[in-house]
């Protein structure tokens, strides 16, 4: 499971900050195994992503999802570049 969650109000986005939404959503989503959910108000855009399908694949009697959170702080200018070096990170 990943999720991102980008705190940025309604009227400040522009395009071209949707079109690099756009594309971290494309890379969150992984390949077609994953499902995705994207969630936005006034204030926040949330994009998760994960395999539902997971929580049956190991012989246990609980599953336990540990999540860690990390805040970047960013400008427009440099949001999709900074998120994506993250997310690589991530991938090991």
């Amino acid at each position: 499971m990943l999720a991102v969650k980008v705190y940025l109000e309604k009227e400040n986005r522009d395009q071209n900050f949707l079109k690099e939404l756009s594309k971290i959503a494309e890379r969150i989503g992984g390949d077609s195994k994953e499902t995705m959910s994207i969630v936005s108000d006034n204030s926040t855009i949330e994009i998760v992503s994960g395999n539902q399908n997971s929580l049956y694949e190991e012989d246990a009697e609980i599953v336990v999802e540990v999540l860690v959170k990390k805040k970047l702080y960013l400008s427009k200018s440099d949001f999709k570049e900074k998120v994506f070096k993250e997310l690589s990170n991530l991938d090991g």
